[in-house]
Parts: structure tokens; sequence; C-alpha cells
């Protein structure tokens, strides 16, 4: 996590989860809530800023704007 090795934070003790809520009619996702849970004795003061970095993560921001797929089949 690049947040955590920008401040020198240690991220043993972390964890990552993920709630994935599915539409009634079909397979995608309504809503994903991801929860990072934080050790005893997490500085309060990067909370908000690691909060921030997992909004601003890559993935997270590939699945909202997904990229166009096309699917070939081409001669070896």
């Amino acid at each position: 996590m690049k947040f955590c090795q920008s401040h020198k934070l240690s991220t043993e003790g972390m964890r990552l989860s993920m709630d994935w809520e599915g539409h009634k009619t079909d397979l995608s996702a309504a809503r994903v809530t991801l929860r990072l849970h934080l050790p005893e004795g997490f500085p309060e003061k990067y909370r908000f800023g690691i909060l921030r970095a997992m909004d601003l993560c890559a993935v997270k921001r590939t699945i909202q704007q997904p990229p166009a797929f096309e699917a070939r089949i081409e001669r070896s």
C-alpha cells in the first residue's frame, strides 16, 4: 500500500474486506463496499488520507469506468 509506504506506516494488522451486493435481476454488482480494518493504535491523523487513497485506487476507478472489451478469434 503506497500510502503506508510513503508515510512509513506499518501495514501489520491491517485487513481489507469487501461486500458485494448484486442486482436482483442480473449478475452484475449493484454496490461494492470496501472495508479497511485498521489495527489498534493506527494514527488518527492518517485515517482521512488512507480513505482518500482508497478512493483514488486505479483498480477501483477502472471498474467504475470500465474499458471497452472486444473478443476475437485469430489463427495462430
